[in-house]
């Protein structure tokens, strides 16, 4: 639905359906690119996405249902859900989870938070190898991230990839509250 967010806006039930995306670096079924925003993300849905990642070289991508990067410095993600995501295997990618591939971000001194991922899911995914970071949730969490509420239930093959969790794949950071 959406390449690349900066600045501030809300986006509240809005739904992508069926969608296959081929790319590299930050891809998402909903945004590929959260960046640096205090955007609200509300009761948005993405469903039946496949998404390919066509990087040939050690570079860092991160892949996801929803958002592959979200560095939102302040940003929310609330009631959100991932339905029939699917990742083909790709060593070269950084992280990928079945909702968010990295979350990150600082805390946005005017609302006193960082990232926030409230009562979101993902089901009914199938996601394949990486080099790093695999969740079923959200494949790497690196600072400043609220994880509340929030559930996955999918199949992982991560083969030999380091950090791999049902929930979180890894945590690299100072400071992450899972709520």
């Amino acid at each position: 639905l959406i390449g690349y967010v900066r600045g501030s806006g809300t986006y509240r039930d809005c739904h992508v359906e069926n969608v296959s995306i081929v790319g590299s670096r930050c891809l998402g079924g909903f945004v590929g690119y959260e960046r640096a925003g205090t955007q609200i993300y509300e009761k948005c849905s993405a469903k039946d996405i496949t998404i390919t990642s066509n990087l040939n070289a050690a570079e860092n991508a991160y892949i996801a249902g929803f958002c592959g990067c979200f560095n939102g410095n302040g940003a929310v993600v609330r009631d959100c859900h991932v339905e029939e995501f699917s990742f083909t295997d790709n060593a070269f990618c950084k992280a990928v989870g079945g909702f968010i591939g990295q979350s990150y971000g600082t805390v946005n001194e005017s609302i006193g938070h960082g990232p926030q991922i409230i009562r979101c899911s993902a089901s009914k995914s199938i996601i394949g190898k990486t080099n790093v970071g695999v969740g079923g949730l959200i494949g790497i969490i690196t600072s400043n991230s609220i994880v509340e509420d929030c559930w996955a239930d999918v199949d992982i093959n991560a083969g030999n990839t380091e950090m791999v969790g049902g929930l979180i794949g890894g945590f690299n950071g100072t400071t992450a509250d899972e709520r």
